[in-house]
């Protein structure tokens, strides 16, 4: 099978769409991923090594990593103008700034706005201004236009000069940590409309802004409000044994009318399931907002006590239902979102599915490991989102086509690794979810992922544990409810050799010369065999839901 080459400009250019997609819906940690494994194959490329500049100044707040990356675009490519200029723009050290100021006047010379920024510095230096004193007015102007992460990356580099004054570090990192607090809050916002999980290891700002509060605690470890801000910060990544110990210290310092660090408290010992301690601290709390009337304190401890009253509730599969309606329902929102970005059609999932079907039947092709190629390729494109809303539509004009596509996904899950492999398995873990009922996404799980596991011996006995990881990041309830059943018995492993590994007898030895990490498919080949129907019963049910959704 031929597979259609983009050129170098054209790849990079796609991937680094991806990866600023996904950090401006919530997912850095995968941008940076993407990033990465992008710069492994293409290590001299500038627009890599840019867009990852951008990425860690606007999302994470990094404005020395930034400025490093930015001065490498520029060493890389000594044509790419923007990259001189944001090396001017985040510049550490007054030296520097006045190093690439020149450079870049020189090669973006017809640029007034950037001409004027440069000129209103070198007034302000020559005035007698301090180079940190202009970068904390920037980053307080950023701060003021919600520009979080830029206000962030400049508030680095303020701490990183020397002629900053000791006694404003402590203030100057507390608001570098708050900063990258909000840069955490809008992810997680995002990532709550989709009723998904945010996990710690996700939460690369909020890492940071622990990194600044401590920081700043090293130097002034008398003051309450950063011990009660590191124990909020500490129950939002799991920490909740740490977070109890700085609401102690917090409530030490300060102990009287000061209701927040026992709300915190209140909240780690709740999550470490000390019902008892969390609600008599929470009562604490009403006491100490009541002793400070502060009305916004008194209600909030109010709710506190109302919730850690009731019995908890149970967590099912099927109680989450609802959850999983909603998560299927959003990838529609963020295929129009991607699409969108690309043109201002109101029918691009159409258009796109249509040039879809078009491609896979022009396979012509009865075997499961001829669609593997055009499923990488597809998945190297868009998002796993969007990939299975234009899948899922493909049914509609062709069945088969859409059993071998879920098919080659299957096989990408176990054989690649990196981006690849992640994107490989939340399609497939949207797809099982996809069922809606939980005895129907029970049993997908089981006959695709579960059986394959149980009865292969190579790759595709990883399936389980991969996509384990990946139900995790979407809602951490999920691999207990959904993965974990019954061990599977012969009947199970015979069916899955007879409907699922018998497509891909002998590819892993072809596979061999596919070594590189981005995973090239072209001109694969292997003795698949026919299109054996895998749970066509459930499909058919499955489809009908699905038009239902609407997706």
């Amino acid at each position: 099978m031929r597979i259609y080459h983009r050129s170098q400009e054209d790849k990079i250019n796609s991937i680094n769409n991806r990866c600023f997609f996904d950090a401006q819906h919530g997912r850095v940690s995968l941008a940076l991923e993407r990033i990465r494994d992008i710069a492994e194959e293409f290590p001299k490329d500038a627009q890599v090594t840019y867009a990852e500049g951008l990425i860690r100044k606007d999302y994470l707040g990094q404005g020395a990593k930034a400025w490093a990356l930015f001065e490498k675009a520029y060493k890389l490519d000594n044509k790419h103008a923007f990259a001189a200029c944001n090396a001017c723009i985040y510049a550490p050290t007054e030296e520097k700034f006045r190093i690439w100021a020149d450079i870049s006047m020189k090669v973006s010379p017809d640029d007034p706005q950037f001409s004027q920024l440069v000129n209103n510095v070198q007034n302000s230096l020559n005035e007698g201004i301090s180079y940190w004193q202009i970068l904390l007015q920037v980053s307080q102007l950023h701060f003021e236009a919600k520009n979080f992460g830029e206000s962030a990356a400049f508030a680095e580099l303020v701490l990183l000069a020397d002629e900053m004054p000791p006694t404003q570090e402590v203030a100057n990192r507390r608001t570098r940590a708050q900063l990258l607090r909000y840069l955490d809050a809008e992810a997680h916002r995002y990532r709550e409309t989709l009723l998904e999980s945010f996990l710690p290891e996700e939460r690369l700002s909020l890492q940071e802004a622990l990194i600044e509060i401590d920081k700043a605690l090293s130097l002034d470890e008398y003051d309450a409000e950063l011990w009660n801000l590191k124990s909020a910060w500490c129950c939002l990544m799991g920490q909740y044994e740490e977070a109890i110990l700085c609401a102690d210290r917090s409530i030490k310092l300060r102990p009287f009318s000061y209701p927040k660090p026992y709300h915190n408290k209140a909240n780690a010992l709740r999550c470490l399931k000390r019902d008892s301690e969390a609600l008599t601290c929470a009562e604490e709390s009403l006491e100490q907002a009541e002793a400070g009337n502060s009305i916004s304190d008194v209600s909030l401890s109010h709710k506190i006590i109302e919730e850690y009253s009731r019995p908890r509730s149970i967590l099912t599969l099927k109680s989450m239902e609802p959850i999983i309606y909603h998560i299927i329902k959003a990838t529609r929102i963020t295929a129009d979102l991607e699409l969108g970005q690309q043109s201002k059609g109101s029918n691009n999932l159409e258009i796109l599915t249509k040039g879809f079907f078009t491609r896979s039947a022009s396979l012509f092709s009865h075997r499961t490991v001829d669609y593997i190629p055009l499923m990488a390729e597809f998945l190297n494109d868009f998002t796993p989102d969007t990939a299975f809303c234009i899948v899922l539509k493909t049914s509609e004009l062709s069945q088969e086509i859409h059993d071998h596509c879920l098919h080659a996904v299957l096989y990408i899950l176990a054989h690649s690794n990196g981006v690849m492999q992640r994107d490989a398995a939340r399609f497939l873990a949207l797809t099982i979810l996809s069922a809606m009922e939980a005895t129907l996404i029970r049993k997908a799980y089981r006959e695709a992922v579960l059986e394959p596991s149980a009865a292969a011996t190579d790759e595709m006995s990883q399936l389980d544990a991969i996509l384990r990881k990946e139900l995790r990041f979407m809602n951490s309830l999920f691999p207990e409810l959904i993965s974990d059943q019954e061990p599977v018995d012969e009947d199970g492993r015979q069916r899955s050799v007879r409907n699922i590994l018998s497509r891909f007898v002998d590819v892993p030895d072809i596979l061999s010369k596919y070594a590189n990490k981005r995973f090239d498919f072209a001109g694969l080949r292997g003795e698949g065999h026919g299109c054996t129907p895998v749970v066509i019963a459930l499909m058919v049910i499955i489809m009908f839901l699905l038009n239902f959704t609407g997706c």
